[in-house]
């Protein structure tokens, strides 16, 4: 296999993605590492698709496996799509969107995550009408996790400095990105 190999942190490597339909997509990431600790992220269009994800230690720099993020919900359109290390330690070969389990605009015509206020001082809502709420992670803009609940109410968030912040949040069915601006 031949990958691109010796990245390190903040760079990127960019696609253009058509995407065919809405719906949930699964996104296979072919790599290899020989480190514990390895990390990622993907960006649609200069925006996080994804938070932070860890690579799994594949024994070796030429043993390639795939990895897969589940439940990316992604509208039909044309993306600019970045693979961005965030750390060192990945040898990347492909990415591969495939269409997840709950693929079709029929089944996610009624699908709407509510988060609000946005802008938000203090707390923040997460409505999901048609799922159950599994977790809830608030990441900065570098992708550093700042907490983590399974309550679609949080609060105390006025120490936060002012700046965009992304939600992870994960329902029985997918995970979505959120992006929240913190102002005051």
């Amino acid at each position: 296999m031949v990958g691109i190999n010796y990245t390190v942190c903040s760079e990127w490597l960019g696609y253009t993605l058509n995407v065919p339909q809405n719906g949930y997509y699964d996104v296979i990431v072919r790599g290899s590492t020989a480190m514990d600790g390895a990390n990622f992220h993907l960006e649609k269009d200069f925006d996080f698709l994804t938070s932070e994800t860890q690579f799994p230690n594949t024994g070796g720099w030429s043993n390639f496996q795939n990895d897969t993020i589940s439940g990316v919900y992604m509208t039909q359109g044309t993306y600019q799509i970045k693979f961005v290390w965030d750390n060192e330690g990945i040898n990347l070969d492909y990415l591969q969107f495939d269409a997840g389990i709950a693929n079709g605009v029929d089944q996610v015509k009624n699908y709407d995550i509510d988060v609000y206020p946005n802008p938000f001082t203090n707390s923040l809502f997460i409505s999901v009408p048609y799922e159950r709420l599994r977790s809830v992670k608030l990441f900065d803009i570098a992708s550093h996790l700042i907490l983590q609940t399974n309550s679609g109410r949080i609060d105390n968030l006025s120490s936060l400095p002012i700046g965009i912040y992304y939600l992870k949040i994960e329902t029985n069915m997918a995970s979505f990105i959120k992006r929240v601006l913190k102002t005051n």
